[in-house]
């Protein structure tokens, strides 16, 4: 999670005319959006546009309201839809966080994404972040001039795969990046960078300008044929019926495979014998409660998570452990910081083990910080990424979108009482 400056809009633009493939952006504005709930929640048109405190001039609010005037006035063909114009602000608003955690969804999108945090996938049966280059990104909150905003093009990473789904019978495995899909390429960093790291080795004579020819050849060719991220994240995760050539790499070979994209269900428990395989669907702490009492001991496995769902986990964490505040959630708003807390827990909360890793993320990485730094669980692998907590907001045109609203710190002071 990240918190961006205003200048980003121009260094999109920059990447927008030099990549090929990203839409014309016209300016936008940041807006700050509260709300305690996780659970999705419905915008209508007049808070979309609403500031939270009154337009002030020359405040952003009185540009984007200037702005809609002056497009109302002035361009070429009558606009007789203001609502279109909101929800393109709130779209142009959310893509310039350039936040993995915070994205604009289209209504189809959102359809999947609110079928996911149920078990329901569609597409190829995963979740996927656009993940931007860290380095590129720090320079960006910096403002330094040395910015490349060409290695701002995201990758398009798996960071969930239904067990039963169509990626996971192709092979496909969560960290695995995407290059492919159907007869499009994906422009992104990480092919810019391999094309100037082997320029630069053949201008220092460690590599034969020969291959340096081969691999730029090779890029025209894929930049001819190119899919934007943001499509391919929604190509991936949505519709059923389609059979599509899809390639990717774990960072040491590329494999291919046709993938036909289909429905499938993931329960948000399985057991077997002493051992939880759990994923924060909405129906979890139910399906727990039916699954019986969870001895001590018991091996709660957290790897392969979803996105889940946040409100839930609250419900999970108070079957698992004792009541209390777990933590804070950690950002840059003014005032006294959110809380993570559960009135009546398990009395007799006691010792699990958690197995993570990478790929435990979204509500599973909270609910493993949580456990652990109560003392309630150990941990078994090594979680690694930040623990975000992510609301879930739908607008009346269908779509909607993921906020990133803060980074959870556990509240380790507890463990010890």
């Amino acid at each position: 999670m990240a918190n961006f400056p205003k200048s980003v809009f121009p260094a999109l633009c920059a990447v927008a005319i030099a990549a090929g493939f990203w839409g014309g952006h016209e300016a936008r504005v940041r807006q700050d959006t509260g709300g305690a709930s996780a659970s999705a929640k419905s915008i209508g048109l007049d808070s979309m546009i609403a500031s939270n405190d009154q337009a002030r001039p020359g405040s952003e609010a009185d540009y984007f309201y200037q702005m809609m005037l002056l497009l109302e006035r002035e361009y070429v063909d009558a606009v007789t839809d203001e609502s279109k114009l909101a929800f393109g602000a709130v779209k142009g608003m959310v893509d310039t966080l350039m936040d993995p955690m915070s994205q604009h969804l289209s209504p189809g999108e959102f359809k999947a994404l609110m079928a996911r945090k149920k078990g329901q996938f569609e597409g190829i049966g995963v979740e996927v972040l656009l993940n931007y280059d860290q380095t590129q990104l720090e320079k960006l909150r910096k403002n330094e001039s040395d910015l490349d905003p060409l290695l701002l093009v995201p990758d398009v990473v798996v960071s969930m795969v239904a067990p039963n789904g169509p990626a996971a019978k192709a092979g496909i495995k969560p960290g695995d990046r995407i290059e492919r899909v159907g007869a499009k390429w994906l422009m992104t960093s990480s092919a810019l960078i391999r094309l100037r790291d082997l320029q630069s080795k053949s201008t220092q004579s460690r590599a034969a300008a020969e291959a340096f020819a081969k691999e730029r050849a090779d890029f025209q060719a894929k930049f001819k044929k190119v899919l934007s991220p943001a499509r391919a994240k929604e190509i991936l995760t949505t519709g059923t019926g389609k059979t599509l050539e899809i390639t990717w790499t774990d960072g040491k070979a590329s494999k291919s495979a046709k993938v036909v994209t289909a429905g499938c269900e993931v329960p948000a428990i399985k057991r077997e014998g002493r051992e939880v395989a759990l994923k924060l669907f909405d129906g979890a702490a139910e399906a727990l409660k039916r699954a019986g009492t969870l001895e001590p001991g018991t091996v709660i496995d957290l790897r392969n998570s979803s996105q889940g769902d946040f409100d839930e986990l609250k419900s999970v964490l108070a079957l698992l452990g004792p009541s209390g505040t777990y933590g804070t959630l950690k950002s840059e708003r003014v005032g006294e910081p959110r809380t993570l807390s559960v009135e009546t827990g398990a009395p007799s909360a006691t010792g699990f083990t958690l197995k993570v890793d990478s790929s435990t993320t979204g509500a599973a990485r909270i609910l493993a910080e949580a456990l652990a730094a109560r003392g309630v669980a150990k941990l078994e692998g090594k979680l690694s990424g930040e623990a975000v907590w992510i609301e879930t907001r739908s607008l009346a045109n269908g779509s909607g979108y993921t906020l990133a609203i803060g980074e959870f710190v556990p509240n380790r002071a507890e463990a010890s009482k």
